[in-house]
């Protein structure tokens, strides 16, 4: 059975993998930026023709998306071997982790989809790309046919490469996310466990699919993983052979919860109740960080015990995060008694519910 220890490894483990995401989606739009502005030398050269810069443009486009696409490839294999030789430590098994290959990674970035929507890391990929593809190109004829300013075909080129840099991010933390729940899914013969549990984020950020299966338990060589969808925050953790589900949750750290501020006091501070805090407390949505008061009208817990799940947690919360998070009718029939799932199959969501009930049955 895995330690105290073992387990604070395991959640540290979830931590770095969502900080490395970051750091990956960070990188990829870099590199996004970098090739718009090759891009936007070659449309502002006044010795190209019309159909040489676009075929330079496409040239470098198709180089840029291999170029990316590969370098995503390795970094991905790297974390994924970095995650299973960091189960094998966190559970303190014997021997040596399994090597993951170049041909799994290509099995769960093309043959291997996000729960919500069926769409692979591939296929969201080739679509973003040939989306700014388009806009890009048609920025440039445009242009060319003087159907568009100098400055506006600019700006429509500018915002599609802004807009694909922030899809590679998403691109890049989503990714990282899956490859790390797959490569701990692998490990789960070796580290003799029969179990995983899903853990999501507790906040207000966390898709309908991700709070309704928070805490639910699956077979180790069945059921959803995560991502569920783009950006998902969720993760698994393996349970071993013998452990019963309330050993295994007792044994398990707090998670960090969302710290918001009552609806009065958000008011008073002039912002939106879904404000971001940091550890410290400081607000961390915009620019400027202020530090809050922190008065009796804070009903909102900084962290949660670990045996909580993601409704257990919610029906804690006062009326009007509630109501912000789910609606004022869905909140008010969690408020009733209704179980959340139930209560999420009726709200409007990209999630296929169908899928959620046959998984989650």
């Amino acid at each position: 059975m895995p330690t105290q220890a073992d387990i604070e490894v395991t959640a540290r483990q979830w931590i770095a993998v969502q900080r490395h995401g970051t750091y990956v989606g960070n990188q990829m739009s870099e590199a996004v930026l970098i090739a718009a502005r090759k891009i936007s030398k070659i449309a502002r050269d006044p010795d190209l023709s019309q159909k040489e810069k676009v075929k330079q443009i496409s040239a470098f486009l198709t180089a840029s998306k291999s170029t990316m696409y590969s370098a995503l490839s390795k970094e991905l294999k790297d974390v994924s071997n970095r995650v299973a030789v960091a189960e094998f430590e966190a559970i303190g098994v014997k021997g040596n982790a399994p090597k993951i290959s170049n041909a799994t990674i290509k099995k769960w970035m093309t043959a291997t989809p996000l729960v919500s929507s069926g769409t692979t890391i591939k296929s969201l990929f080739e679509t973003t790309f040939a989306r700014a593809r388009n806009q890009v190109e048609g920025a440039v004829l445009l242009d060319a046919s003087d159907q568009l300013s100098r400055t506006e075909a600019s700006q429509r080129t500018k915002g599609a490469f802004d807009k694909l840099a922030r899809d590679m991010s998403m691109l890049g933390t989503t990714s990282v996310n899956q490859v790390a729940n797959q490569s701990k899914n692998a490990t789960y013969t070796k580290v003799e466990a029969d179990r995983v549990m899903w853990l999501s984020t507790l906040d207000h950020r966390t898709s309908p699919f991700c709070q309704a299966a928070d805490g639910k338990i699956f077979p180790a060589d069945s059921g959803p993983r995560p991502p569920a969808h783009p950006n998902c925050r969720s993760t698994i953790l393996l349970m071993p052979e013998g452990v019963s589900e309330k050993e295994f949750k007792d044994g398990l750290t707090p998670r960090a919860a969302v710290e918001a501020k009552s609806k009065e006091e958000l008011d008073r501070l002039g912002l939106e109740s879904n404000a971001v805090y940091d550890e410290e407390g400081n607000i961390t949505r915009s620019q400027r960080v202020r530090k809050p008061s922190r008065t009796s009208r804070s009903p909102l817990k900084g962290t949660t015990t670990a045996q909580e799940t993601y409704e257990e947690w919610m029906i804690d919360q006062p009326n009007y995060y509630q109501d912000k998070v789910l609606g004022k009718t869905s909140a008010q029939r969690l408020r009733d008694g209704e179980s959340l799932t139930a209560v999420l199959k009726d709200t409007r969501s990209s999630i296929n519910f169908e899928t959620l009930d046959e998984a989650l049955n």
